[in-house]
């Protein structure tokens, strides 16, 4: 019987070597020679496979060609050699042996066509078509020893030896040994893994199979695109974009700046100061001697007059040492004086800005600050201010305390306890009174007199109830100052020959006054007459001198005036208007311009009375009526109708004392406090608007304490029982007192006054 064992030995071919156990002896009945080499050659091929092979598979193919060999040893070289039976001797085959389609040698069958040793093939092991999965076939029985070049993997004994070592990728020459190349197809060849071609975007760049293709040639810069190729641009930043080599900005510490596209990354932002750290970041700290520093902006000290005083860099030298109360001339170093606001001046000066209130420097040394209250008969007020032997009452001398206002158009009065007057406002035409033309946003005094029982503000011009006399001062153009003359005064002159009076008004371009005794008390006027505001009955245009009303009543208790009409009140509080009634503001209920004195009809008996240019307004009780223009609301009842009867002003019956100015009019109420309507042009009703009010309006801030209030052409006036005067409305000339020209919508404190 032939026995013959196939090996498939796995080397670095792969090659498969059929292993011819009868070739052992070298002979063979008709192969001669040639075939005894053949033996030896295959034999040596085996034995060079089981070399290479791994341990396990060496062990089992060892075994096959031992078996192999006791087979020839046991029957003998000739058996092993013998030549297929030949026809004659066919009956001694065995007829299980036999297949139609072939005839085979002893110990091998016929099996699908072909002739086949079933001792070992280990597709018909045994038997036809009992195959042996990538096992050895030994003695016609499958073994559990694996072909060489193959593995049971999986443990799975069904399946036998499944997996191929030489062409696994996963089990590459053993089990468990997986291909892997990072980012590349990995193959197994001959039992060793082999790196296939790199994924695209990365390559090989350094030839060393352990790590893969390990660039990434899309964004690598040494190799964008390619091995080798490297990416760089002159003078900017470079980055490689899916293999292409871009500008991707400028290197650090450089930027472009200038926005110029015939310059690359031009500036050093490193210590650039206007580019510090990156474009357009200037290197700013308030106050200092800056530096960029390795694109990091650094304080190299403060400017001078400037410290740190905080220790914050963030807002550098902060403190300006030459104006700082808390940091004068150095930080921590305090301006500080008793009873002051103190003022730091260059080089670390500390003086007295101001002093608290009722206290004064009076001793001119800044180190003891506000040192002597002011409240004393020797510096009452201010610093030496003496009363002379009267009180000082809040700081102001009883003489000198304000005790009347009064407003013209554009310019304001006030008379003293001692009968003095100070005038502030516009100067023209010497309304002031002080010897000037010249416009005072501070009160000045009038000059020469210190006798004044009353004083009147007119248009351009003003006058002065005096001891003995009336004295006049200001514009002269219509005789308004009563001298006879039309020549304009700056100080204080006579008006005619009057004696002492009881009560003075002006007008726009007149005057009046109630002058007489307590059983016989006339109204006499003056000036410009053209509407008949003089009250004489004439139809002369001036009148030089004071000339009695017609009729001429005997009880009269009030005179005021208009800018071209004026009205009395008579002792049993009927009211009477003559001059101008163009709006309406005679009250007469018709337009009739009036030269003597009219009675105002259905009027209750009134107690006090006021007029505005062209409006008239009478308070009865508490209650106050208004009749004539109403362009701006000044009547007070609503509306912006003109009026030729009184109307009453709705909602207040509790006024103590009314005044009526330009276009406005204004009441003191009993509790104090002042509300003012009509016109607000410039703040004049000082609600701290500009919008007109047809109704009476609360003044801010005079809620109470007020005693008096005065309206002139676009301002108004109050005076309080602290004694102070505040003001508010239109201050183009000053008349507001403040020391400014500035317009106030609230009242504002009048300065100097003491």
């Amino acid at each position: 019987m032939r026995v013959r064992a196939l090996t498939c030995l796995v080397a670095l071919s792969s090659s498969c070597v059929v292993y011819d156990p009868s070739l052992l002896d070298g002979s063979r009945r008709d192969a001669g020679a040639d075939q005894s080499d053949s033996a030896t050659d295959q034999t040596d091929v085996a034995r060079d496979a089981i070399d290479v092979a791994p341990a396990d598979v060496q062990q089992d193919v060892e075994d096959v060609i031992d078996a192999s060999a006791d087979v020839v040893d046991d029957r003998g070289a000739e058996d092993a050699l013998d030549e297929p039976p030949s026809p004659d001797s066919a009956s001694d085959v065995p007829t299980d042996e036999l297949d139609a389609s072939c005839r085979c040698a002893g110990g091998e069958m016929c099996c699908s066509g072909a002739c086949v040793s079933t001792l070992s093939s280990t597709t018909h092991c045994g038997a036809c078509g009992n195959a042996c999965p990538n096992t050895a076939c030994v003695a016609g029985s499958c073994t559990n020893t694996c072909l060489l070049g193959f593995g049971d993997c999986d443990g799975n004994a069904t399946n036998g030896c499944e997996a191929n070592h030489g062409t696994s990728v996963n089990h590459c020459g053993r089990c468990g040994a997986a291909c892997s190349f990072a980012n590349a197809r990995a193959s197994c060849a001959a039992g060793v893994c082999r790196m296939g071609p790199c994924n695209p975007g990365f390559a090989d760049c350094d030839g060393n199979a352990a790590n893969g293709c390990e660039v990434d040639t899309n964004s690598s810069l040494d190799h964008c695109g390619g091995c080798g190729m490297r990416c760089t641009i002159a003078g900017m930043v470079a980055a490689c974009n899916m293999g292409r080599c871009e500008p991707r900005g400028c290197p650090v510490g450089r930027g472009e700046c200038d926005g110029s596209s015939m310059t690359v990354c031009e500036t050093d932002t490193t210590s650039s100061l206007a580019h510090c750290g990156r474009c357009a970041n200037p290197c700013a700290i308030p106050n200092s001697r800056n530096a960029c520093v390795m694109s990091a902006c650094v304080s190299m000290g403060c400017n001078p007059g400037f410290a740190n005083c905080d220790g914050n860099a963030a807002n550098g030298c902060e403190v300006d040492t030459n104006s700082s109360v808390a940091h004068c001339g150095g930080c921590g170093l305090l301006c500080a004086r008793p009873n002051a606001t103190t003022a730091c001046t260059g080089g670390g000066g500390c003086t007295i800005a101001s002093c608290a209130a009722n206290f004064g420097n009076c001793d001119g040394i800044s180190a003891n600050g506000c040192e002597t209250p002011l409240t004393s008969s020797t510096h009452c007020g201010r610093c030496g201010n003496s009363c002379g032997g009267s009180a000082c009452v809040s700081g102001v001398c009883d003489s000198q305390r304000v005790v009347q206002l009064t407003a013209g158009a554009s310019h304001t009065c006030a008379r003293r306890n001692n009968g003095t007057i100070a005038c502030w406002g516009n100067g023209a035409d010497g309304r002031l009174g002080y010897g000037s033309t010249l416009t005072r946003t501070t009160p000045v005094a009038v000059t020469g007199i210190t006798d004044a029982t009353g004083v009147a503000a007119g248009a351009n011009h003003t006058c002065a109830r005096r001891a003995a006399q009336v004295s006049c001062w200001g514009s002269a153009a219509t005789h308004q100052l009563g001298s006879g003359s039309t020549v304009s005064s700056s100080s204080p002159v006579r008006a005619g020959s009057l004696g002492a009076t009881l009560d003075v008004a002006t007008g726009g371009g007149h005057s009046c006054i109630v002058t007489g005794v307590s059983s016989i008390r006339v109204v006499g006027c003056w000036g410009d007459n053209t509407s008949g505001q003089v009250g004489a009955g004439s139809t002369a245009t001036v009148f030089p001198a004071p000339m009695g009303t017609s009729p001429s009543f005997t009880d009269w208790v009030q005179v005021v005036a208009g800018a071209s009409h004026a009205c009395g009140r008579r002792a049993s509080g009927a009211v009477y208007c003559w001059g101008n009634n163009s709006a309406g503001q005679l009250g007469i209920g018709s337009l009739t311009l009036q030269r003597g004195p009219v009675i105002v009809p259905m009027l209750p008996s009134a107690v006090e009375l006021a007029t505005g240019d062209n409006h008239s307004c009478a308070r009865v009780g508490g209650s106050v009526y208004c009749w004539g223009s109403n362009s701006a609301g000044q009547l007070g009842d609503g509306s912006i109708t003109n009026r030729l009867t009184p109307v009453m002003v709705p909602g207040l019956t509790d006024a103590a004392q009314i005044t009526a100015g330009g276009n406005h009019s204004c009441a003191r109420r009993l509790s104090g406090a002042v509300v003012c309507w009509g016109s607000n042009s410039d703040g004049q009703l000082g609600d701290g608007t500009t919008t007109q009010r047809p109704t009476p309006t609360p003044v801010m801030g005079l809620s109470s304490g007020v005693v008096e209030v005065v309206a002139g052409g676009a301002h108004t006036c109050a005076r309080r029982t602290d004694h102070q005067v505040v003001c508010w409305g239109r201050n183009s000339n000053g008349q507001l007192g403040d020391s400014t020209a500035a317009p106030r919508l609230t009242p504002t404190l009048v300065v100097s006054l003491y």
